[in-house]
């Protein structure tokens, strides 16, 4: 259980892959425990991000939470970077300003950043309140927003990049050219990040 999933923990290794880091803050259960069924109880990861299991008390302090809390932390920032947002979806200081703003917002509002079905199915499944009702690592690998992708090829780092050269793109008060890579495979490309070019 990684605990504190968010877009400033992904890292593109010097292959160009992407790979999750920082687990400074994860959880390990103890020998002979199931890893789905195994839950720990201590309140960690960075506001915005965490899942409601995590946010409520009583809940928290009763039943703990299990590994369900990085599949909507995962979810959050798919809906980040899918709808291009400048900040979290969730944006809070802290656990009590993050209820707030989940309890302000809801869910539906993710409907305004993110018009693709598969995309939006996806993100809405797994940001899902309840952690019962959200898709397992397996069931996501299966979901049609990812119908193109072998993980077989994922897992051996088969899929290859290539560079493009992108120019006169604002970056705070400076503007510049600069290089970007981009996977070649279509799916990564359909939903690459990019800043808007200078008119």
């Amino acid at each position: 259980m990684h605990r504190d999933i968010k877009p400033e923990n992904f890292f593109i290794d010097h292959n160009g892959h992407i790979v999750l880091g920082d687990f400074g803050l994860s959880h390990t259960p103890k020998p002979k425990k199931k890893f789905e069924k195994a839950p720990t109880y201590g309140l960690c990861g960075t506001s915005s991000y965490l899942a409601p299991e995590m946010l409520n008390d009583a809940l928290l302090s009763r039943h703990g939470y299990k590994y369900k809390v990085d599949i909507f932390s995962l979810g959050v920032t798919f809906v980040e970077v899918l709808g291009r947002l400048s900040e979290p979806l969730y944006c809070a200081m802290d656990q009590n300003q993050q209820r707030a703003v989940m309890n302000d917002l809801g869910v539906d509002i993710v409907k305004k950043f993110i018009k693709d079905p598969d995309q939006l199915d996806l993100v809405l499944k797994m940001i899902d309140e309840d952690p019962n009702r959200r898709p397992d690592t397996q069931e996501i690998m299966k979901h049609a927003f990812f119908k193109d992708i072998d993980w077989e090829m994922v897992y051996n780092h088969q899929y290859q990049r290539e560079s493009i050269l992108f120019e006169s793109y604002q970056i705070g008060l400076s503007t510049q050219s600069m290089m970007v890579d981009e996977y070649t495979h279509p799916r990564f490309r359909q939903n690459s990040i990019g800043m808007q070019s200078n008119p």
